[in-house]
């Protein structure tokens, strides 16, 4: 861990899975989002497809949990 900073963009799969990997790199991982995340499930502006059904949301789910567990204790961290 040599580099002070990388910035992940999009608080969706995509962006919590590059601030995953970013931070096996780097010392601090800032998560850039522009909507409003309200702690809730919600629809999202910034997410036109939010209101179609998932068939594979439970699976993708476990696997995100797995994947991102060291992730959010970092964003937690003060």
């Amino acid at each position: 861990m040599g580099l002070p900073y990388a910035v992940a963009i999009g608080a969706g799969i995509g962006g919590m899975c590059a601030a995953r990997m970013l931070s096996e790199h780097f010392e601090r991982v800032p998560l850039v989002e522009r909507d409003e995340l309200s702690g809730t499930p919600m629809h999202r502006k910034g997410v036109p497809q939010s209101r179609h059904p998932h068939v594979l949301l439970d699976r993708n789910d476990r696997i995100d949990r797995r994947l991102t567990t060291r992730t959010l204790r970092l964003i937690r961290r003060p």
